[in-house]
Order: structure tokens, then C-alpha cells, then sequence
């Protein structure tokens, strides 16, 4: 199921169509916007999750289940809630599964459009927020510049069965249009067979025949089926995303006096009017996650990351908690030696954010997006690299890179060569 982007007149870009699949590569010279296509991809994936401060372990399941992906809340047209009821209770109490899924109430069809197309129009507006959020500046300063003045535009397309589109001209405020293909049979058929889990069908006859429900149960399994709804419409998207920008070593020494550096400004900010340096979201993000990572916390990729480490950098990379910030970054060497991240080597430094994100971070569905992967590494480890990425790939996660190399395009030709 592809996402399509279209993509005008943003930083230097004036024209690019880019297609969202397991793996994207973005080659090319420096200074050609490869970081920016990363960003936009970053910040078109960003704005169809619904995120919220979550008091909780982080890296939990109840962090990871609260903080992205909410319920959606549906504005039904309330004149034509009772009718859609009434035919989803009938549906239910005269047959079964399949008899359900192929006559499907077309009352609760036509309920469910109004909703779907205002979702729609608030993602069109998130991806707007996230391009300032990821760019860290307003969608007028990342306009491209020049003669004539571009107008900065974004469309999102989603397997033909919607578009989302920002468009920015210069000195107005920005715009945003949803168009919506009307659903075809096939099209609910798909949802419901994918939605409608043995499972969720027991749950609902149970709900639904034990006893008469009343008209608030009744809106409220049409709010279930909605938010089920609403996922069928982004599965293409990826369930998370993370990025890794190209400066991460630095940050990575870095992070932790950062962090406690702003907290200890922090209450003074409102006091003595500190002013904060403006970083881009994608660092900020970076390091929100470096600081909140839970050396217990191990995910589904954390094999993937052991691999790297004894293929590549022949030691381990291990969390201490000594700080009050985060977890010390330290390097255990092949040889027993252990030693802090800033007195290793340039390679080191430059894969231990990678190794942490896969063994801490990463879940099967999520995107990971790495700017220029290759920094520091000869030739040898760039092909090593590369077929770590290709198993992340045949994991179930989503990969995009910015490279200059041609050793890393090479062997992910071979690599993809090999599974054709």
C-alpha cells in the first residue's frame, strides 16, 4: 500500500515525487536535499500520530500504546446516529461474520464519511505544524527562495483512496484540501475482513445480543468501529517513527549536559526571560529519546543490533544509569576494556545511537530514518552495514537513508537482487 508525495518549492527542493515503501534510499552531492526530503518524510509520518505527555515507564507497552495512535474521536452527524444503530443491532442479530461483512448497514457507511474527511483535514493541518516543528522554523522561512517565489506545497496521497494537500503561498496563510474517494465495496470488505477479528466479532455479538443495549453503547460501538476505521485509512504509515540525523555523534556527547543544562534554567525561563536556542525537531527529538532510554527496555530488534556490534564494532554498547538525566553511554571493547562514549573512535560514536534505537527504540512497523549511515566507516563495514539494514527490512520495520556511498547503494542493490 504506497504513500505518494508530491513536493514543491520547500528549502531548496523546487520539484521531487517521492514513494514511501519498506526501504528508501536518497542519493545524491551534498548540498542536493537529500536532509530535507528526510525531514519531510519525517514530518509527514509524525503528523498522522496522536501524542501526549504519558506518566509512564518509558518504553513501556502502556507508554508506547498511549502515546502514539489515539482513539480518534468521531464527529458523527447526530440526525443519523439512531437509524446507523439500529441497523448495526439488526446486522448483528441476523447471521454471522461473513454474513456481516458482506451486508455491511450502508446507513452506518454514509455516518462514518463525515468524520473520515474531518480526521483528514486535521492531518493535512498536522503536517503543516510538524514541517515547522521538524524544520524548527515557520513554513515561510523554509519556502524556497528565489525568482519567482515558490509556493511551498505538500500533497500526500494514500493508495488512491485519498489526498491531503498543504500548499503555502508566499505572504498568505496557508491552505488545506482533502479530497476522499467514495469507498468501494471491495474497499470495506478489506477493512471489515481486517478489522473484524474472530476475536472483536465475539466481543461484539456479546455486547450487542446478550441484552437490549441503549442508544450511548450503540454510538459507542460505532465509535469503535470508527477508530478501526481510521487506522485502515493510515495503514500504509508507519506505526512510529525516529530519526537519526547526520550529526549524532556530537549530539550523543553531548545530550545528557544539554539536558541538564535546560532543566536547570528551566524555572527560571519565566522569571528572567531566558531565551532557549532553537534547535529543528528531528535533534530534538533525538534527544528526547536518548534521554529516556530504558536500559531493562529491550524491543523485537535487539538480536539486529548485537549482530552490528559483533560484525562492526567488535564490542558491546552498554547503558549505565550513573546520571539524573539518562543512562551513561559506555563501550565495552572486545578486549574487557570499558570506556566512555567521547574516548572511543569516530565509528563508535557514530553507530552507538544506531545500535541503542535498534535494541531500545524500534518496533516492527515503525520507520527508521538515518542520515548518511556511512560517516566514518571504511568500505568493509558500509557492506556489513547495509545488510543490517536489510534485515531490519525483512523484520517488518521501514527503512530510510541519506547516503554519498557507493559501496552502501551497491550492496543493497545485491541485496535486493538476491530477494527478487
Amino acid at each position: 500500500m504506497p504513500v505518494d508525495l508530491h513536493i514543491t518549492d520547500v528549502a531548496m527542493i523546487a520539484h521531487a515525487d517521492v514513494r514511501l515503501g519498506d526501504l528508501v534510499v536518497l542519493l545524491g552531492p551534498n548540498d542536493a536535499g537529500k536532509s530535507t526530503l528526510a525531514t519531510i518524510i519525517y514530518a509527514v509520518c509524525r503528523a498522522q500520530l496522536r501524542e501526549q505527555v504519558v506518566y509512564a515507564q518509558p518504553g513501556s507497552s502502556l507508554s508506547r500504546r498511549l502515546a502514539f495512535r489515539l482513539p480518534a474521536v468521531p464527529e458523527f452527524d447526530k440526525r443519523y446516529v439512531k437509524s446507523a444503530g439500529r441497523d448495526l443491532v439488526e446486522a448483528i442479530n441476523s447471521g454471522g461474520r461473513k454474513d456481516f461483512i458482506e451486508h455491511f448497514p450502508e446507513s452506518i457507511k454514509r455516518l462514518m464519511r463525515r468524520p473520515i474527511e474531518k480526521i483528514l483535514q486535521q492531518y493535512a493541518e498536522s503536517v503543516g505544524s510538524e514541517l515547522e516543528h521538524c524544520f524548527g522554523e515557520s513554513l515561510q522561512g523554509i519556502s524556497r527562495k528565489g525568482r519567482p517565489p515558490g509556493n511551498l506545497s505538500i500533497l500526500v496521497r494514500h493508495n488512491d483512496e485519498w489526498t491531503a494537500t498543504l500548499t503555502k503561498p508566499r505572504g498568505r496563510r496557508p491552505t488545506y484540501k482533502v479530497e476522499v474517494r467514495e469507498p468501494s465495496g471491495e474497499f470495506w470488505e478489506n477493512f471489515l475482513t481486517n478489522y473484524l477479528t474472530t476475536q472483536r466479532w465475539r466481543d461484539l455479538t456479546f455486547r450487542l445480543r446478550s441484552r437490549p443495549p441503549n442508544d450511548l453503547q450503540v454510538e459507542g460501538e460505532l465509535a469503535v468501529i470508527f477508530d478501526g476505521l481510521h487506522d485502515f485509512y493510515f495503514r500504509a504509515f508507519p506505526v512510529n517513527a525516529h530519526y537519526l540525523p547526520a550529526a549524532r555523534s556530537g549530539i550523543l556527547h553531548s545530550h545528557r549536559a544539554l539536558a541538564a543544562a535546560l532543566v536547570r534554567q528551566s524555572s527560571f525561563a519565566s522569571i528572567e526571560g531566558i531565551l532557549i536556542p532553537t534547535l529543528p525537531g528531528t535533534v530534538t527529538d533525538f534527544i528526547g529519546k536518548l534521554i529516556e532510554l530504558n536500559p531493562t527496555q529491550a524491543g523485537p530488534y535487539s538480536k539486529t543490533a548485537s549482530q552490528l556490534e559483533d560484525e562492526i564494532l567488535h564490542g558491546k554498547i552498554e547503558l549505565q544509569a550513573t546520571g539524573p538525566t539518562s543512562p551513561e553511554i559506555r563501550f565495552a571493547a572486545g578486549t574487557g576494556a570499558n570506556h566512555a562514549l567521547h574516548r572511543t573512535s569516530s565509528m563508535v560514536s557514530e553507530l552507538a545511537p544506531v545500535v541503542l534505537f535498534l535494541r531500545h527504540v524500534l518496533h516492527r512497523g515503525d520507520l527508521l530514518l538515518i542520515e548518511e549511515p556511512e560517516s566514518h566507516l571504511h568500505p568493509l563495514p558500509q557492506v556489513r552495514f547495509a545488510q543490517t539494514l536489510a534485515r531490519l527490512v525483512a523484520g517488518g520495520a521501514r527503512v530510510v537513508i541519506t547516503t554519498h556511498s557507493d559501496y552502501f547503494l551497491n550492496q543493497l542493490n545485491n541485496l535486493i537482487k538476491l530477494n527478487t
